[in-house]
């Protein structure tokens, strides 16, 4: 995460990276959005989660929608080796792609 956004906001967002998306969480305000790699214009509009479990044994994490778990995402954090892609490359985002998608 470091370098990729403002000092301060280092501390206040987690960023993962998957195949296609980077991720944004505010763990503060318990919201996320995505900004797609391929088109990086688009961004999903911050949604609510009730937590976020990162496995600590593979790549994958979870963002659960609701407090109940019946609404979840999974996805998996993007490696060199990556299983998912075969490891192929994917973009990463600038400091001002990512600064705007934080003051939406």
């Amino acid at each position: 995460m470091t370098g990729i956004l403002a000092e301060q906001d280092q501390e206040r967002f987690l960023v993962l990276e998957s195949c296609h998306s980077t991720w944004l969480f505010d763990p503060v305000e318990k919201r996320f959005c995505r900004l797609m790699k391929d088109d990086k214009s688009v961004a999903t509009e911050w949604l609510s989660y009730d937590k976020l479990v990162i496995h600590p044994d593979s790549d994958a994490f979870v963002v659960f929608l609701d407090s109940s778990g019946t609404k979840l995402l999974r996805s998996w954090r993007h490696t060199a080796q990556c299983e998912q892609c075969g490891g192929n490359a994917t973009t990463e985002l600038s400091l001002a792609e990512l600064q705007k998608v934080i003051q939406l």
